[in-house]
């Protein structure tokens, strides 16, 4: 759904690429980058109410899949 080599190598190698200064931990970096990738979208992420259209089946199955792809070290 946020496509782009930058959105891949981030989610493979996320230790080489999030400045441990600037966000406290992992998940305020990608809460940052969710809003800032889809900004002025139809996806338009806002962590306190999260918009209709991710409980959309075609996006919750493509989020899956997403999540599948990732080789997660054990």
């Amino acid at each position: 759904m946020i496509g782009g080599k930058t959105v891949q190598d981030i989610l493979y190698h996320p230790e080489d690429l999030i400045e441990s200064r600037k966000y406290f931990s992992w998940e305020r970096f990608f809460t940052v980058m969710l809003a800032e990738y889809t900004k002025d979208t139809y996806l338009q992420y806002n962590k306190s109410k999260l918009k209709k259209a991710y409980l959309h089946e075609k996006i919750k199955q493509a989020i899956l899949e997403a999540v599948e792809e990732i080789e997660w070290d054990a």
